[in-house]
């Protein structure tokens, strides 16, 4: 089985380059404020509109900062999603830390409500650099997903510049976590820093989403500008690897 692509954008520019390449889920995200940075309400609320409405099928994901953040004031409902991202970073020494997140993930699906599709499925994000983040283990994360019925688990890492997923975790590891995760019925994504080399590494591990940033933007800089070609040749490199197992 091949695995869909997720790729990040920040704005409606970029949100149109990956949707004409046909990227699987586009993923809303300002790089510059964080590994789940939330990109403002004013840019993106006309961005997904403008995306639903040439594409109707999209399947988008927002990102939304830290649990720990302060949330954002929104003036207007923003336009339903198929999922929401919310970071455990800070949250490692807290208690009652799980119900914190369900608190602030309940004032966030709020502003995502929508009549017709219903509201938006939260994934969790596990960070393999859990010490550096100051954040729960991936094993307790994946455990407060199943206890807040989130629809997955993101494996992803919260510091950009000091390596990238498999820096943090082993493939046996991640083939593991994701067969737990498959075995409650939930989907699971790889991200961080990832490049076309990891995926023979990632196309073993079963998962469901591989998440990029850097390796679709110009010269594979995160803080870039997104590239046609960047994901067309991901795209390429996903398939024939998948393939190939």
């Amino acid at each position: 089985m091949v695995p869909r692509l997720l790729v990040s954008v920040r704005n409606q520019v970029e949100a149109l380059i990956a949707a004409q390449c046909g990227v699987d889920v586009i993923d809303f995200k300002e790089p510059d404020h964080g590994p789940l940075g939330m990109v403002i309400p004013s840019v993106l609320s006309p961005a997904i509109q403008a995306l639903s409405v040439q594409i109707p099928s999209q399947q988008i994901s927002v990102a939304c900062g830290e649990v720990t953040d302060e949330c954002p004031a929104w003036a207007e409902q923003l336009p339903a999603v198929s999922y929401l991202k919310l970071g455990s970073s800070g949250l490692k020494n807290r208690s009652r830390w799980i119900e914190t997140l369900r608190q602030r993930q309940e004032e966030i699906s709020a502003q995502f409500q929508c009549p017709v599709s219903g509201p938006a499925s939260w994934i969790a994000v596990a960070y393999v650099d859990h010490e550096a983040a100051a954040a729960p283990h991936p094993i307790e994360i994946i455990q407060a997903a199943s206890e807040n019925s989130c629809a997955g688990v993101l494996f992803d890492t919260y510091t950009k510049k000091q390596g990238t997923l498999f820096d943090f975790v082993s493939v046996d590891v991640l083939r593991k976590l994701t067969a737990q995760i498959h075995e409650s019925g939930g989907i699971v994504g790889a991200a961080g820093g990832l490049r076309r080399g990891d995926l023979p590494r990632i196309c073993t591990t079963g998962v469901d989403l591989v998440g990029i940033r850097s390796a679709a933007c110009e010269q594979q800089n995160r803080g870039g500008t997104i590239s046609r070609e960047a994901i067309q040749e991901f795209q390429t490199a996903l398939k024939a690897c998948s393939c190939s197992n």
